[in-house]
């Protein structure tokens, strides 16, 4: 009896030396990406198909795209490196309204896209506008609940503080509305 109960002792090592390694190893897989990223604005500063395509020093992180938009799940890039010292926080001043868009901008695309409108309280569109003079001909990304919505090009500074997020199936506008929740500051 001694005999297999010493035997015992190496298995249960080997499978608790494994699941460590299983433990380690996953963790060492994800440490870049950053869920408790606040909902803003932020500057793109690069972009990867896998999350080991980039890489994050103390003040950028890299995020995943959100799926749920049509134009995240066609991109070959899934993941975004933002740099996190310099946003605009999503704080809104009221729901944001959903309205149908009837003109796809792709020609056969038979998809029910809609429009979602956001108004930043008047502090943060100050904010916007000086973040968006900065760095117009740069890239910057909308994140929610941690993942990248959307890209663009600042073209010109926006003034106002209204956004518009385009090309949104229905399910995914409910997500973000959900979302945004905890954004609305009447």
């Amino acid at each position: 009896m001694n005999k297999s109960h010493s035997f015992l002792k190496p298995t249960k090592l080997i499978l608790l030396f494994a699941l460590f390694i299983l433990i380690v190893g996953c963790k060492k897989e994800t440490k870049n990406t950053q869920n408790n990223i606040a909902d803003g604005i932020y500057l793109l500063k690069g972009m990867g198909a896998k999350e080991s395509d980039l890489s994050a020093n103390a003040s950028e992180a890299i995020i995943p795209t959100n799926l749920l938009f049509e134009h995240n799940a066609l991109d070959s890039n899934k993941y975004y490196l933002i740099d996190t010292k310099e946003y605009v926080p999503m704080k809104i001043t009221k729901k944001p309204t959903i309205s149908a868009n009837p003109n796809p901008k792709i020609e056969g695309d038979t998809t029910r896209l809609s429009k979602l409108r956001i108004g930043l309280l008047p502090k943060y569109a100050k904010l916007l506008e000086d973040f968006t003079t900065k760095y117009v001909n740069q890239k910057i990304t909308i994140v929610i609940g941690g993942k990248a919505i959307t890209k663009h090009r600042v073209r010109e500074p926006i003034v106002g503080g209204r956004l518009q997020i385009s090309r949104c199936t229905d399910e995914a506008c409910t997500v973000l509305l959900s979302e945004m929740e905890n954004n609305i500051f009447d």
